[in-house]
C-alpha cells in the first residue's frame, strides 16, 4: 500500500477549497452548559432551545448551537435568581454586551476580561454579592456601568482603549476608583460612593464630564488638572477645599453645592465658555468671574463666607441666587437679562433693579446689618415693575417667608 500525502501551503487572507465535509450530529459528544441564568436569558430571546429536566443544555442537541449563535447584541438578565456567575458566556459568542440588573445571587468576582466578544456595553447593578468586576483588555468595549453594588470592593478598568463612558456610583464599600490611562473616555460618573477616598483620572485626554459628587470621604483627586477637555465638573458634597481651573479652558458648568471648597481659582481661563456656577452651601469667600461674560446662572445660596460679589461683567445672567450671604452691596445695572433675582437675608441697604425689565421673580427681604439686626432695604424700581410685582413687598414682618429666602419683608419700594 502506497501512502499519498498532499500538502497545502496556507496563506493568510486566502480561501481554499478543501472539499465537502459531512458532520454527523448523532455521533457528536454531548457538551452540557449548566449556567441556567444564561440559558434562560437566551431562551427568552430565541425560541425552541432544547433543555434537560434540570434546566441544563446540550449545545449539540437538535438546533441548540445554531439557535444560541443566532442571538446577537446585548443580553439582558434581570431578577434572575438562577444567575450566580457569568461562566460559559464564551459559548454565546455573538453576545456583545450585557445588562445584568437585580440578580441577587450573582456573586464573587466577575472576570469579563475572559470574554473578548464584549464590544458594546456592560452594566451590572443591584447584585450585592459581587465583590470585584474586571474588564481588563476589552479594547473595543464602549461603556462600563456598575452602580448600587453593596459588596463591590474593586472595579478593574485597564487597557480599554475605546471606552467612552464609565459609571461607578452608589457603591457602598469601594474605596478607590482608578480611571487612568483611558484615551477615549469622555464621561466619568463616580458619585455617591460613601467610602471612596481617591479617584484617579491621570492620562485621560478626552474627558468631557467628571461627576465625583457626594463622596464625603474623598480627599484625593489625582490627575484632574491635566484633563484639559472638561466641560462639566461636578463635585458637590465633597471635602476638597481648593481648586485651580487655570488649565480648563472649555469649562461650561461647575457644581460645588454643599462642598467644603473655600477657594476657586482660574475661572478666567474658561472665559466665555462658562455658563453655570452652582456653589450653594459651600464656603467660598471670594469669587472672580470678571472674565466669564456668558454666565447665565449663579447660585450662591447660604455661602455665608462671601462678603462681596461683582457681576457687572456678566451681562447674560438670567438667574442670580445669593440669599443668606454676607454681601453688603450689589450692582445689577448690567444684568438686564435677569428673570430671577434672590438677595434676601444679606446685608444690603439699597438695590436698584430699574435696568431689569424682564425680572419675574424677586426676593430682597429680611436684610441684616453688621450686628445681625434686621434692617430695611430700599429697592429702586420702575412703575412698570411695581405694577407687575403687585403687593408683594412689606415694610415690616407681616409678609410671608420672613425666615426664608423667599422673604420680601422690610422692603421699602422707591419708584423712579
Amino acid at each position: 500500500m502506497k501512502k499519498v500525502k498532499q500538502e497545502i501551503n496556507i496563506q493568510r487572507a486566502k480561501v481554499y477549497d478543501l472539499g465537502e465535509m459531512t458532520l454527523d450530529a448523532s455521533k457528536a459528544k454531548a457538551f452540557i452548559l449548566k449556567n441556567q441564568g444564561l440559558i434562560e436569558a437566551v431562551g427568552a430571546k430565541v425560541s425552541g432551545l432544547i433543555t434537560t429536566a434540570d434546566g441544563h443544555m446540550d449545545i449539540y442537541a437538535a438546533d441548540n448551537l445554531e439557535k444560541i449563535l443566532s442571538f446577537k447584541g446585548t443580553l439582558e438578565i434581570k431578577n434572575n435568581d438562577k444567575l450566580t456567575s457569568i461562566d460559559e458566556l464564551q459559548y454565546y459568542r455573538n453576545v456583545n454586551g450585557l445588562n445584568l440588573q437585580d440578580n441577587k445571587n450573582l456573586a464573587g468576582e466577575l472576570d469579563f476580561n475572559k470574554y473578548p466578544q464584549l464590544t458594546n456595553t456592560i452594566l451590572v447593578s443591584n447584585s450585592p454579592l459581587v465583590t470585584k468586576i474586571d474588564v481588563t483588555g476589552l479594547d473595543k468595549l464602549r461603556g462600563f456601568y456598575s452602580h448600587h453594588m453593596d459588596g463591590l470592593k474593586e472595579a478593574v478598568v485597564k487597557d480599554n482603549t475605546n471606552l467612552s463612558e464609565l459609571s461607578l456610583y452608589d457603591n457602598k464599600v469601594i474605596k478607590n476608583i482608578d480611571a487612568s490611562n483611558l484615551p477615549s473616555l469622555k464621561t466619568l460618573r463616580a458619585y455617591s460612593n460613601p467610602e471612596v477616598l481617591s479617584i484617579n483620572t491621570t492620562n485621560v485626554p478626552n474627558l468631557n464630564e467628571l461627576n465625583i459628587g457626594n463622596n464625603p470621604k474623598m480627599t484625593n483627586l489625582i490627575g484632574w488638572k491635566d484633563n484639559l477637555e472638561i466641560k462639566k465638573f461636578i463635585a458637590n458634597k465633597t471635602n476638597i477645599e481648593s481648586y485651580d481651573f487655570s488649565k480648563q479652558t472649555k469649562l461650561e458648568e461647575i457644581n460645588f453645592v454643599g462642598a467644603a471648597v473655600k477657594e476657586i481659582k482660574g475661572l478666567s481661563a474658561s472665559g466665555a465658555n462658562l455658563k453655570t456656577l452652582s456653589l450653594a452651601n459651600s464656603h467660598v469667600n471670594s469669587l472672580d468671574i470678571s472674565n466669564n461674560p456668558n454666565l447665565t446662572t449663579i447660585d450662591l445660596y447660604a455661602v455665608k463666607e462671601l462678603t462681596a460679589l461683582d457681576v457687572t461683567h456678566n451681562p447674560n445672567l438670567t438667574s442670580l441666587r445669593v440669599p443668606m450671604t454676607s454681601i453688603s452691596t450689589l450692582d445689577v445695572s448690567n444684568n438686564t437679562k435677569l428673570t430671577y433675582l434672590g438677595v434676601a437675608h444679606c446685608k444690603l441697604s439699597t438695590l436698584d433693579i430699574r435696568n431689569i425689565p424682564g425680572l419675574t421673580t424677586f426676593y430682597a427681604g429680611s436684610q441684616g446689618n453688621s450686628a445681625g439686626i434686621v434692617q430695611m432695604i430700599t429697592v429702586t424700581m420702575t412703575q412698570a415693575q411695581k405694577t407687575k410685582f403687585g403687593n408683594i413687598f412689606f415694610e415690616n414682618a407681616s409678609g410671608p417667608n420672613n425666615n426664608y429666602e423667599g422673604s420680601n419683608n422690610y422692603v421699602k419700594v422707591n419708584v423712579q
